[in-house]
């Protein structure tokens, strides 16, 4: 195989996708039916992409990764089942990050606290629960560290488009 052929397919706001590597056992029935229909074309494509696990070059990046996908991952239990020693852990990640490990998960519950914040009308202080924080007010001190604004100027914020 000298290159790839690209098709690209509008995806239908209704169609979620989500991001990543992935595998498709039939790209020519997709193409096939894009000759046809766009729409039913991405419904296929949809329905039959296989979601792949990352597969990562060295841990900090899967430490990362795993973080960002869950920021209450137990680290000792991760890096126990590593085999890396706190000290290592704590060492290797800031010199790939440049912070510790702790301080990102601390940013990543941030993250996860302030999309909440934005795309549900679940209660402030049930949101904290739920991404760890201690209450509704050491998460609100941390989404306006990360972002300048505090939670109920984001929750406003995201009501006022949904009524517009």
């Amino acid at each position: 195989m000298t290159g790839a052929e690209i098709l690209n397919l509008s995806l239908p706001a209704k169609y979620v996708f989500r991001s990543g590597v992935s595998r498709i056992d039939d790209p020519d029935a997709i193409v096939r039916l894009a000759e046809k229909s766009d729409s039913e074309a991405a419904a296929l494509l949809l329905s039959s992409t296989e979601i792949l696990e990352p597969e990562f070059q060295d841990w900090p990046v899967e430490l990362a990764a795993s973080l960002a996908k869950n920021p209450s991952l137990d680290m000792p239990r991760w890096r126990e089942v590593k085999g890396i020693s706190g000290w290592d852990l704590s060492r290797g990640f800031g010199k790939v990050f440049g912070i510790p490990p702790c301080a990102f998960r601390a940013r990543a519950r941030t993250r996860q606290a302030w999309r909440a914040i934005r795309t549900t009308d679940t209660a402030l202080a049930t949101i904290a629960a739920q991404c760890g924080f201690a209450d509704q007010a050491h998460m609100t001190r941390s989404v306006k560290n990360l972002t300048g604004r505090c939670p109920g100027a984001w929750r406003l914020a995201a009501n006022r488009f949904k009524t517009q």
